[in-house]
């Protein structure tokens, strides 16, 4: 499913434009669950600070850490829009 993200307040630190992304659908905890790559996408996005920015890149969720070690990121529904 097509989505556009537009994350609003502090979520958008540095108020970058909305972007379009495709995800499963599949949600946990009021969150589309994303893939690595989709959440290195939106981080460099939404951030256009340095390495040491501390802003919250988008609102993207820490949703938890897999067997491997990995996050488990999801994206807030409620910023989202259906395409």
């Amino acid at each position: 499913m097509d989505v556009t993200y537009r994350p609003e307040g502090i979520n958008n630190f540095h108020n970058a434009r909305s972007i379009r992304l495709r995800v499963t659908g599949t949600q946990r905890e009021e969150c589309y669950l994303l893939s690595p790559s989709q959440v290195r996408r939106l981080r460099k996005h939404f951030c256009g600070g340095g390495p040491d920015c501390r802003c919250p890149h988008g609102g993207i969720v820490l949703l938890d850490i897999d067997s491997d070690g990995h996050d488990v990121c999801g994206l807030p529904i409620r910023y989202c829009q259906a395409d």
